[in-house]
């Protein structure tokens, strides 16, 4: 072991000991008991069914302390040793969970390519245009005709939301081209301030009203991972930690939370080549809500070595 990463592993474990926390880089180094999960989730999701172009949906239960936070950071570490792109977003009270736009918003802040410590729609964009100009790294002249070949093809994808896409596109190419103000007043609306009138007008980007932001939200972030797919990545894992504070609300706005959560699994299985893993960390004071919806149920996998059979069961 190298004496830089000797220097990480031990600040790792003083971030644990001081904190009681799980570290953001590092879980699968400390992690115990998790192994047959892991295989399963890296074999039948982010293998197996992220080939198929595949997407689903799964919550880590378990009360505090249970190691729920470290489950979500290593399945996050998996994925993006599997060329995932990712994004773990910590749900809190400030993040209202009912406004989706404000969760894709927090996701496109977070994401990850799989090999870049970088975060957001505009390093996700510049480290698409560069993946595409590596394939050929001793050619320039051939590498930009793949590179201008690939852009000008991402018009004929069937994206979720066609607006969204073509933004996609022109990003893509404003990278390539050295355009920086347009990218960023394009990487700004795509990580969703699209209320921002001034990029609206620019961008000629249609006026989303209040009552139809989340379903809006949802197709971006399809989009989204379908554009991720388009790349040459395999898929996209995105984790929300602490979930339970985020739906510790009134029993009305839960119950809308709930048919939200529901409705996102709907989407996800009708979603094509989007190779989507949501995965949320909860509570079971949470989880015990979802009587009412089997699917939810069905989704629940808890981590711990006593339920580690339920865990590989059901995932």
């Amino acid at each position: 072991m190298t004496q830089e990463r000797a220097n990480h592993v031990l600040s790792m474990i003083e971030t644990m000991a001081q904190n009681g926390t799980a570290p953001e880089e590092g879980c699968s180094l400390f992690g115990v008991g998790f192994d047959a999960a892991f295989e399963k989730l890296r074999n039948k999701y982010i293998r197996d069914q992220f080939k198929r172009g595949r997407s689903s949906e799964k919550f880590i239960v378990g009360p505090f302390g249970s190691g729920k936070s470290h489950f979500l950071h290593q399945l996050i570490e998996v994925a993006r040793s599997e060329s995932c792109v990712t994004a773990k977003v910590t749900l809190n009270k400030n993040v209202d969970f009912t406004r989706y736009m404000l969760v894709f918003r927090e996701i496109a802040h977070e994401l990850r390519t799989p090999r870049s410590q970088r975060h957001g729609i505009r390093a996700l964009i510049q480290e698409a245009v560069a993946y595409k100009r590596n394939q050929v790294p001793d050619n320039p002249a051939a590498a930009e005709m793949l590179l201008n070949g690939w852009i000008s093809a991402l018009s004929d994808v069937d994206y979720k939301w066609p607006f969204y896409g073509q933004l996609l596109r022109q990003a893509c190419a404003a990278c390539a081209e050295n355009q920086e103000e347009r990218l960023e007043s394009l990487c700004r609306w795509l990580g969703g301030e699209m209320d921002n009138a001034e990029h609206v007008k620019l961008l000629k980007a249609p006026k989303i009203t209040s009552a139809e932001s989340n379903l809006y939200a949802i197709r971006a972030l399809h989009t989204l991972a379908q554009f991720v797919r388009q790349v040459g990545w395999s898929g996209t894992v995105v984790g929300f930690d602490e979930a339970e504070q985020g739906f510790q609300v009134d029993t009305r706005k839960k119950q809308r939370i709930l048919s939200m959560l529901m409705a996102d699994i709907n989407g996800l299985n009708a979603l094509q080549n989007g190779s989507l893993l949501m995965a949320y960390a909860l509570t079971p004071d949470i989880v015990a809500d979802f009587d009412t919806f089997p699917a939810l149920q069905h989704a629940c996998c808890i981590p711990g070595p006593i339920s580690l059979r339920a865990t590989c069961s059901r995932l």
